[in-house]
């Protein structure tokens, strides 16, 4: 007789998974990932004409930096290093189109300004960072 029950568990054991599988179904998810970027300063200095901002840069998608200065009030030409790259600044707007989709990181731009130590102080405070999100 219990070799009669082992059986008979061992058999509902076994169908049990077809009669799961019977009454299963099949669900398609779909994820919507909202697009962030942001960039805020978090830290700098002035060393004599040379200015070095810290930048934190959080992004999820294409984006381009906004650098915002007053590059006209700080003497004569002002150049800036970015991740090993340097750029003339003859304007108040420069675009940065940044390769990354996603990147999450803190980098260093330096701004080297000829002018005075009040015209080095003068564009210290103009410069703004903002990002344009593709």
């Amino acid at each position: 007789m219990s070799k009669l029950f082992s059986t008979i568990a061992g058999l509902a054991l076994a169908l049990s998974p077809t009669a799961a599988l019977a009454n299963s179904a099949s669900i398609i998810l779909s994820l919507r990932v909202p697009v962030s970027c942001s960039v805020d300063v978090v830290g700098g200095s002035i060393v004599g004409n040379r200015v070095n901002v810290r930048v934190q840069r959080t992004c999820n998608t294409s984006h381009e930096i906004v650098v915002e200065s007053a590059v006209e009030d700080a003497g004569g030409a002002v150049t800036m290093n970015y991740n090993g790259t340097t750029y003339s600044l003859a304007s108040d707007d420069y675009l940065l189109a940044q390769p990354e989709a996603y990147y999450d990181q803190v980098d260093t731009v330096a701004f080297d300004v000829a002018g005075t130590p009040e015209q080095v102080q003068q564009f210290a405070a103009s410069v703004h960072f903002g990002v344009n999100a593709a």
